[in-house]
């Protein structure tokens, strides 16, 4: 995946963006075509180990290679809405274009307490989940969770309508806010004199770390629920209830 980046060092570090090698398809066409002689088996492995290894790190990986033109156009963009107070940097375009593992394991869980959620009777809570979600998503630039929140939030409007949808998707991110709102407190307390820019991310990470819990929590519940009313209709069939 490095092999052009290892041939000239063009791009510097942000070479993962415009190589070629990184995005997901150029990931798995440098991995298939690292060893000519290798098996499938030894193909799949080696191009999957290679794809968390670069997944893991802060940088990430690209979905589709970029032109340095339109990367250098959209920081642009965001130095002149940073200027005027937006809380948007190169970095934060940067993340929005790039997934990492975290949030791949992020977004895969809720997308697991979505598809729970996916029955009509579950459309209040998958309102809120979608903008809990949404939220945390845009909050840290993960586009992965944004997806995910889409879906939800389509199916919540299939079900209950537009209005009622968009008021419980609000007490969902207002739940995300709250979370997110308590991590940066606890993180500027828990560093102290270290560079406040570490504040942010470490606050977005805690505020989804509590919204993913409170969602697994409201999803453990409803399978419950569930079961108990399996268990009344059983004793219900056979005369004990």
């Amino acid at each position: 995946m490095d092999a052009v980046y290892n041939a000239g060092r063009e791009h510097g570090n942000l070479h993962r963006l415009f190589d070629g090698g990184h995005s997901i398809k150029g990931a798995l066409e440098a991995g298939w075509d690292a060893v000519p002689d290798a098996n499938w088996m030894e193909n799949v492995g080696g191009t999957l180990s290679a794809i968390w290894r670069d997944s893991v790190t802060p940088k990430g990986m690209p979905f589709v290679t970029l032109s340095r033109d339109w990367y250098n156009e959209a920081t642009s963009v965001a130095s002149r809405l940073s200027e005027r107070g937006l809380p948007i940097s190169s970095e934060f375009v940067r993340d929005w274009v790039t997934w990492d593992a975290t949030e791949f394991v992020t977004s895969s869980l809720g997308a697991v307490i979505v598809v729970f959620q996916f029955k009509e009777d579950k459309a209040v809570q998958l309102a809120r989940t979608a903008g809990s979600l949404g939220l945390v998503g845009a909050a840290s630039a993960n586009p992965l969770a944004v997806v995910v929140s889409g879906v939800a939030l389509a199916r919540s409007i299939q079900v209950r309508g537009t209005a009622k949808t968009g008021e419980e998707a609000l007490r969902g991110a207002a739940v995300s806010a709250a979370a997110i709102g308590g991590g940066k407190l606890a993180a500027a307390a828990g560093l102290g004199s270290i560079a406040s820019g570490l504040v942010a991310p470490i606050a977005v990470g805690v505020g989804a770390s509590v919204v993913i819990g409170i969602l697994a929590d409201q999803w453990r519940r409803g399978a419950l629920d569930r079961r108990e009313e399996r268990e009344l209709r059983l004793f219900d069939a056979v005369g004990l209830a």
